[in-house]
């Protein structure tokens, strides 16, 4: 292969008497453009991940929870007509309970479950504010008594269809 030019001349024959100065510019090189591109992933990839998924999943902006003895359900329910709100939902009553599984799934029975927050609905999918969707992924929404929608990132998958115990209650139901 021939050079094109004189300068082109000069340039080989640097390179060709310092071949350990030219790898090291040459890896360096490579090394800080690579750099770059990582960087520039990185960038791109955590930019407002936290926004995108809020949007993605029509999430409240602000969620509140009232103590019951303290406040009524009317004047939690006047909130939403408060000046800054543009749309509201709820309340919704919350509890947290703790599940054991009494039969019908892959996981062995009376294996307690990390404590679970309940919130009731007052129907699927969101109210007429469709500000707080919940999709179901698997299976169906709860329709009659005795029946519950549980989260597949809390809880293990294999418990749809299962039958759930809740020992802590007076009257255990499942």
């Amino acid at each position: 292969m021939k050079p094109a030019g004189p300068l082109g001349c000069v340039v080989l024959a640097g390179v060709g008497r310092r071949r350990a100065q030219t790898a090291v510019v040459a890896l360096t090189t490579l090394l800080a453009v690579t750099a770059s591109v990582l960087a520039l992933g990185l960038i791109a990839g955590s930019r407002a991940p936290f926004d995108r998924a809020f949007a993605a999943q029509n999430g409240a902006h602000l969620t509140v929870q009232f103590d019951a003895t303290k406040v009524t359900a009317a004047r939690i329910a006047a909130t939403a007509s408060a000046t800054p709100v543009a749309r509201a939902a709820g309340p919704f009553p919350v509890a947290e309970l703790r599940l054991r599984i009494s039969s019908g799934s892959e996981l062995p029975a009376g294996l307690g479950l990390p404590p679970v927050t309940v919130v009731g609905r007052d129907q699927p999918g969101g109210g007429p504010a469709a500000i707080d969707r919940v999709a179901v992924l698997e299976g169906r929404w709860a329709t009659r008594r005795g029946e519950i929608v549980l989260d597949p990132d809390r809880l293990p998958p294999s418990l749809l269809g299962a039958r759930l115990d809740l020992p802590t209650c007076p009257a255990p139901p499942s």
